[in-house]
């Protein structure tokens, strides 16, 4: 098992039992006793989430033991055989690229629509993701006190289970690779079309909702973009 160096916590502490509660081809999502997903199991096919642990088969089961060092569930018994380290973007040049005093009223505005919209990780909930790793990669000066108010919200009453891990993720700037390379791409002025094409690539609407919230608070784009 490839595992994020984010799952340590469970995966290396003692045994306690994780349950899948959502179950895709090529992902499981992995929540605890109080329904917080705390890992995303996937296959080498898989979107590599930031929490995700990469195994060669996916558990058939509804329950699964962590801890100890490895993933066990039936017969199966995956060690961690290695760690990865998820993309949190610093690019302290993207501040600039910043717009100015209408950031509070776009982040306010998407506070206030989490789990707006269809699928496991509502468009709303995109959105705000692509906002909160955008502010944190510049180092806005307002990031932390945005991301607090994620992480003070009680998300899964509002959420998936799943898009809510996703957005305190986000809040801590942790994102998939494809948000990083655009971001890159937008703080060096190389490479930004290819970058976009592929993130917008991600997933049913998940890329273009990530795309929306990083240009409603980065570059010239209008703002209706994010709308």
């Amino acid at each position: 098992m490839v595992a994020s160096s984010l799952c340590a916590s469970i995966l290396d502490g003692p045994p306690q039992p994780l349950w899948v509660i959502h179950r895709s081809m090529a992902a499981c999502q992995l929540a605890d006793a109080e329904g917080i997903v705390r890992a995303c199991a996937v296959t080498a096919a898989g979107i590599r989430l930031p929490h995700a642990v990469v195994l060669p088969t996916l558990p058939a089961g509804p329950r699964l033991t962590a801890g100890s060092g490895r993933l066990r569930w039936d017969t199966h018994s995956y060690p961690v055989a290695r760690w990865w380290r998820p993309a949190r973007p610093q690019l302290p040049t993207l501040l600039p690229q910043l717009r100015g005093r209408s950031l509070d009223t776009v982040v306010h505005r998407w506070l206030g629509r989490v789990g707006a919209g269809p699928g496991l990780t509502p468009y709303a909930d995109d959105v705000l993701c692509g906002m909160l790793v955008a502010l944190r990669a510049a180092g806005h000066w307002h990031a932390e006190r945005w991301s607090a108010a994620v992480r003070a919200t009680p998300l899964e009453r509002s959420t998936t289970a799943t898009s809510a891990a996703l957005l305190r993720l986000a809040a801590d700037g942790w994102c998939i690779g494809p948000v990083a390379d655009y971001l890159t791409a937008l703080a060096t002025g190389s490479g930004v079309h290819t970058a976009e094409r592929e993130l917008r690539q991600v997933g049913h609407s998940s890329g273009r909702g990530l795309l929306a919230g990083i240009t409603a608070v980065v570059g010239d784009r209008a703002l209706g973009a994010a709308a």
